[in-house]
């Protein structure tokens, strides 16, 4: 026990050292010249409904499974190897037994779906508003005189925790055909504060048993929040040597269960095996058996009864498709997930009774969700590539946000880690919400960030305050303890998202952000100052692992000043609106002295710029002194942009943050010279179509954080879907046909500009109006003569 102790503290520690490398390497250095040092993102498509959450690759293998929660817990054993160079290696260096995968046996052939070549395989959605993953392969195989199609169909049912992987054979054959579907879970219910990477980097220490029962494939762990006591019952268990006492012992258990069904196939066949590793220091159960994906490749797909593995598993289950010319078509694979044994076969049960119907409810679903989208005036503004790309982006964003906790991840993505709420994104996807109309959401979500609100003091980290990033029930997920521009960011949606409620839902909202709001403005904008810049105190800034002052910071503490100010106002707070407007005029003035050019206004590199001068504009809205200023800036952000989209730069990173900007500006000085303007817009019109049209995922419509390129296209890399680039990408896109929402959004535009008076001149009058003047006039005169005629 002592040994295991210890290795836990080193393992920690090694764990917050590596932690801060990584992070320090991919966020401080937009350089760094290998982006994948998590490994590979193998993710090209998602199902999911907010509970159960699916990321699925290009060659339709499943490597991500997230339950209960979108952030935690990564249920699948799935691990690509760490560098960009892993992309070349199979699997992008994955072992061939680990995720989830088709395997099909053909007279003595037997293949993985996932192994036909790429130029053979198709993947998109059935339409740009649907809910269900198609995956197409193209078969020809002359030995067998195999030639046809097909198609896996995968969805997850909109309610139910029930993933569906629909099989559908246009095969032309003489032979029997048999699918199996292959799975190493790792089940687990371990996370640590500030180390999100623990439930994938330790797959060979997570899983606990399996057991197949009636030809369904069971895996699960018992519910512990530390390691060291499921080690403990594991050694409790380790030795059971029948069926039936692991069956039991799964019965009386709360935990994570994962069942794996086939329907629709003949003679169905099911296995669950000893996969061979027993990690951390945990002894060989008593009772060991063959692994299933020993026993794939060797051929032997026999049905064995009872079959069950403790410590670490594997499994199939399947059958026979296909003989004498003919194709079952469609079959099913269903994954079912639950918290009980009980709660897991339930939803097996409802996905088999109503195996029939569940595509076509979870089609109607997401049909609905974006149906609500397309109710908006600006939707019919967007082009035709916008709109399939917008509703990729609700899709996406809505399977990303936590069913129980609303809390919203920046992606499903286990490589790198990034399943966890930032409140930076997070921002950015409520606005979203409530442009697109989901009020109550976007409102369930600001409500989340007064949860996880930092409401005391911890250190350096003043209350009012929030850590990098969280997991979905609130526990903090990031390394970095306070991250100031995350606080502004928060300060912008809670009051932005009040401009979209009315009546007593906005009061009573107003009511339940108030005093966060007061907490974080004045315990993080007023009172946490540098008195040498009188900008903010120096803290981390958007994931920088070295505390700084910046643009970064200074674009959402400005937003958060400026908005904060009228909320102050509208409550009664007359003290704290004084305090908040002295603290804003500081803040202003200090921005100018610290961060300007006097004549010029913001100067920046074209080809290195500090990335917090995106914010200028949107979301920090700062007052510009003069519409030259203005100029300046966006001719600015036009160099910026023709370098970041140049072949010499080689990829594009948040480029919509600069075009949102630029197309505020273009608003800005639209009465004050109108070339400009139309010059702006034509600008930020061709890069917003690059990144619409070039840069997503070729039929899925995804982004990553990363878009390299290639060989004369774009190539998407990290945390494929990287949801927030998707969102801010999209709302970029509804600014441009609809710049009247910035308003919506707490943006300022100026009173237009009037004409000063002249006194009464002819000149100021047209000559119509004088003559239809001076009729009025003459016709008063005669009225008033002739009363006066009357009364004399």
């Amino acid at each position: 026990m002592r040994k295991y102790f210890s290795f836990v503290f080193i393992l920690r520690a090694v764990l917050y050292a590596f932690s801060f490398f990584l992070f320090s390497s991919l966020f401080h250095s937009y350089s760094f010249s290998d982006w994948e040092i998590f490994g590979p993102t193998r993710v090209n498509g998602t199902v999911g409904n907010g509970s159960l959450s699916c990321g699925i690759s290009k060659w339709g293998e499943i490597t991500v499974l997230r339950y209960p929660h979108t952030s935690h817990w990564d249920q699948l054993d799935y691990k690509t190897l760490e560098g960009e160079a892993s992309r070349e290696l199979k699997y992008f260096g994955a072992s061939e037994n680990q995720g989830a995968f088709f395997i099909i046996k053909i007279g003595d052939l037997i293949f993985s779906l996932r192994d036909i070549d790429e130029k053979n395989i198709k993947q998109y959605y059935s339409s740009y508003d649907s809910g269900v993953l198609i995956t197409e392969y193209s078969l020809s195989i002359s030995q067998y005189g195999v030639d046809g199609k097909v198609f896996v169909k995968d969805f997850v049912h909109y309610e139910k925790d029930v993933l569906v992987r629909e099989v559908d054979f246009q095969l032309n054959t003489t032979y029997d055909v048999y699918l199996f579907h292959y799975q190493n879970f790792a089940p687990t219910t371990i996370k640590t504060p500030k180390i999100p990477f623990e439930d994938w980097q330790d797959d060979t220490l997570n899983d606990f048993g399996a057991f197949e029962k009636d030809k369904i494939a069971f895996h699960f762990t018992p519910y512990f929040s530390e390691r060291k006591e499921l080690y403990s019952e594991y050694i409790r268990v380790k030795d059971f040597s029948s069926w039936a006492d692991v069956v039991s012992y799964a019965n009386s258990i709360t935990g994570i269960f994962i069942g794996v069904k086939a329907i629709g196939v003949e003679s169905v066949s099911s296995y669950v095996g000893f996969d061979g590793r027993c990690g951390g220091g945990r002894a060989i159960p008593l009772h060991s058996s063959l692994s299933a994906f020993s026993k794939v490749k060797a051929g032997d797909f026999k049905y064995e009864p009872n079959s069950f593995a403790l410590c670490s598993a594997d499994s199939f289950v399947g059958g026979k498709v296909c003989g004498n010319s003919k194709c079952l078509s469609p079959v099913y694979f269903v994954i079912s997930a639950g918290r009980t044994l009980k709660e897991m076969e339930d939803n097996i049960n409802f996905a088999s009774e109503n195996i029939g119907r569940l595509k076509s409810d979870t089609e109607n679903y997401w049909h609905s969700i974006v149906s609500k989208m397309r109710e908006n005036s600006w939707f019919e503004k967007l082009k035709d590539s916008e709109k399939v790309f917008c509703s990729r982006a609700l899709i996406s964003l809505m399977q990303v946000i936590d069913r129980e906790t609303k809390a919203g991840v920046a992606s499903l993505s286990t490589q790198p880690p990034y399943a966890e709420d930032w409140p930076r994104d997070g921002s950015y996807f409520n606005l979203f919400l409530d442009i697109v109309g989901f009020t109550q959401l976007a409102r369930e979500r600001n409500l989340f960030y007064v949860k996880v609100q930092r409401k005391e003091q911890e250190g350096n980290a003043p209350a009012g305050s929030f850590y990098m990033n969280y997991y979905a029930d609130g526990m903090p997920g990031g390394p970095w303890d306070f991250e100031i521009d995350q606080v502004g960011f928060v300060v912008w949606s809670w009051i932005a998202h009040s401009f979209f409620e009315g009546g007593k839902d906005k009061f009573n909202y107003l009511k339940q952000i108030y005093e966060p709001l007061k907490l974080s403005v004045e315990n993080v904008f007023i009172n946490c100052r540098d008195d040498q810049t009188r900008l903010h105190c120096r803290a981390n800034e958007d994931d920088d692992p070295i505390p700084s002052i910046s643009m970064t910071g200074a674009g959402p503490v400005y937003a958060g000043l400026r908005l904060s100010m009228k909320i102050a106002e509208l409550m009664g707070d007359s003290e704290l609106a004084k305090k908040i407007n002295n603290r804003f005029e500081e803040y202003h003035q200090a921005v100018i002295d610290n961060f300007t050019d006097k004549s010029k206004g913001f100067v920046f590199s074209a080809t290195d710029p500090h990335q917090g001068m995106a914010y200028v504009l949107f979301p920090m809205g700062f007052r510009f002194p003069s519409k030259d200023w203005i100029i300046n800036y966006g001719n600015q952000v036009i160099d910026v942009l023709n370098y970041n989209f140049s072949p010499e730069r080689g990829y594009l990173l948040y480029e919509a943050k600069w075009i949102i900007s630029l197309i505020y500006a273009s608003e800005l000085i639209k009465n004050y010279s109108f070339s400009d303007y139309k010059r702006f817009r034509d600008i930020a019109d061709g890069f917003l179509k690059v990144l619409v049209e070039d840069v997503p995922t070729e039929g899925t419509y995804h982004m990553g954080e990363v878009a390299i390129y290639k060989d004369g296209r774009y190539e998407n890399r990290i945390a494929i879907p990287h949801v927030w680039e998707a969102v801010l990408t999209c709302l970029t896109a509804i600014t441009f046909a609809e710049p009247s929402l910035l308003k919506e959004m707490g943006m300022e535009f100026p009173e237009p500009p009037q004409p000063k008076s002249k006194g009464c001149s002819s000149s100021d009058v047209s000559q119509t109006a004088l003559f239809v003047s001076l009729i009025f006039l003459h016709f008063i005169y005669l009225k008033f003569r002739f009363r006066n005629l009357k009364t004399t």
